[in-house]
Parts: C-alpha cells; sequence; structure tokens
C-alpha cells in the first residue's frame, strides 16, 4: 500500500508541478518497479494493470538525453515483466511481449557492447 501511495504522490507532483522530462522517466520506472513487485509476490492482476499503464506511458516518452534510463531499455524491462504475469495465465499476449522484450536488448547490446 505504501509504494502505491508513493507514486499516487508522484503522479500527484508531477500533474501539479512545472514540467521535466524526468519525472515522466521516474514515474514509469516506479511504476515498473511496483509491478516486479506485485508479480513477484502473485498479485497478478494488480501488477498487469500498473505495468500496462507504465508501457503506454513509456511508449509516449521521448528521447530526451535527460531522461533517466534510454526508453528502449525501459520499454523493454516493462513488456518482460508483463509478458511474465500474462505468461502464467495463459494470456497470448505474453509471447509478442517477451519477443519483443529479447529484440529490444539484443539490438542495445549489439549497438553498446561495452556497455
Amino acid at each position: 500500500a505504501a509504494l502505491r501511495e508513493g507514486l499516487e504522490l508522484l503522479a500527484e507532483a508531477i500533474e501539479h508541478g512545472p514540467a521535466d522530462p524526468k519525472d515522466a522517466a521516474l514515474e514509469i520506472t516506479m511504476a515498473g518497479n511496483l509491478g516486479k513487485f506485485l508479480e513477484r509476490r502473485g498479485r497478478d492482476a494488480e501488477a498487469r494493470e500498473l505495468l500496462e499503464r507504465a508501457i503506454a506511458k513509456a511508449t509516449g516518452l521521448g528521447t530526451a538525453p535527460e531522461v533517466l534510463a534510454p526508453q528502449e531499455q525501459l520499454l523493454a524491462e516493462l513488456e518482460e515483466t508483463l509478458g511474465n504475469v500474462l505468461a502464467r495465465s495463459g494470456d497470448p499476449r505474453a509471447e509478442e511481449l517477451l519477443r519483443r522484450s529479447l529484440a529490444t536488448r539484443e539490438r542495445l547490446v549489439a549497438a553498446h557492447p561495452t556497455q
């Protein structure tokens, strides 16, 4: 409950504060972390809801250099976690999400082999 409240407080602060590209990335990262936590606890319905919203936001996130995590990496992590949640329930969308996450990670490793 405290993690979800923290995420809600951040979203409220972003809504009422000055615009900063880092804020959206931070909110998405926090939602992803909470989604992973819920997924590990077997609370798949809650995780799925958070992760789907985070993916929708991450997809629209700009690629400004000041954003905390590169958009592609962040999106790949979200897709992997949601893919795992969906796979457990037999949802056919899981395979596509997991394939997309893997392809993105492979592309990032090829582009940045020393990182």
